[in-house]
């Protein structure tokens, strides 16, 4: 017989002070986890469907360090109908569990991900990952098997070449897109604004008419404070420039992108183009078509 459903209901729960390590053979992943506070008010877990719900919950000065000894695999595996599916990010993130979660906060906590061995980076290196002082907040947090949305109220991190001090955003995920609308970043003297879509899996990037990724951004760098998250030659590049305003209003699909708007502010100089921009990642073979350019 199916099992009869089942509600469990907690006015709170609170941990504090506990270690604990997870090693899986399968995987090679070691995970050791420092949870300082853990604070969940008026949570509700139910079954069928498996769903979890909370009011309010905090996690406090918690420290999570991630190990990963695998080693690359050096034969691809065969694209297959089934791959093309594949999700960048599953929106109930593979757990097959909804959550409805009122307020989310990250206070004072630290990650850290490595592969093969820790080392601090000198360069943003994604296998050599660490955030510390992450300070966030996220309220109306709804994940379903095809959908996630929420509101980032706060979140602020601490890189070993760069802080984000400010992100503000509202998130809307489902299989096929993802979206950030009234994004907001601050580091420093750097502000961007922006609205985001993105495709979000593998299948509709690969099809005859794939979805773009749209982008509407207005903000103030200093490119010298991001030599952090690119290499030294491409910063070489941008030696004489200082802080710049910018414009942008277009779409990229597959290496290929569309400007309606493209404007930079340095110094005396500024720049205002249109038109169509091919192999965008690569700074060799980049090119435009079909351009129209004012400059001074």
């Amino acid at each position: 017989a199916s099992p009869s459903p089942l509600t469990l209901q907690f006015r709170k729960v609170f941990l504090e002070n506990i270690l604990f390590e997870f090693a899986s053979a399968a995987s090679e992943i070691d995970v050791d986890v420092s949870l300082g506070k853990l604070t969940i008010m008026e949570a509700e877990l139910s079954t069928h469907p498996m769903k979890i719900k909370a009011d309010h919950v905090v996690l406090q000065q918690t420290i999570v360090n991630t190990l990963s000894t695998a080693h690359p695999v050096t034969q691809q595996a065969p694209v297959t109908s089934e791959s093309n599916n594949t999700l960048f990010l599953p929106p109930d993130f593979g757990t097959g569990i909804a959550f409805e979660v009122r307020d989310l906060e990250l206070k004072d906590d630290e990650f850290s991900f490595h592969k093969q061995q820790v080392t601090t980076s000198k360069k943003f290196d994604p296998s050599h990952l660490e955030l510390k002082n992450i300070q966030l907040k996220l309220t109306d947090i709804s994940t379903h098997p095809d959908t996630l949305t929420g509101r980032l109220q706060a979140l602020s991190v601490e890189l070993p070449g760069f802080t984000l001090a400010e992100t503000k955003a509202d998130i809307h995920l489902n299989h096929n897109q993802v979206m950030l609308s009234g994004l907001h970043l601050a580091s420093g003297m750097n502000e961007l604004n922006a609205d985001l879509a993105a495709p979000n899996s593998l299948n509709s990037l690969k099809q005859a008419n794939p979805t773009p990724i749209d982008i509407v951004l207005q903000g103030r760098v200093n490119p010298q404070d991001f030599t952090y998250f690119f290499s030294d030659s491409l910063m070489h590049q941008f030696n004489s420039w200082g802080t710049t305003e910018v414009d942008i209003d277009g779409t990229y699909t597959m290496g290929k992108g569309k400007l309606k708007t493209l404007r930079l502010k340095t110094g005396n100089s500024q720049l205002q183009a249109n038109g169509m921009i091919n192999e965008v990642l690569n700074p060799d073979k980049i090119n435009w078509q079909e351009v129209s350019i004012d400059a001074s």
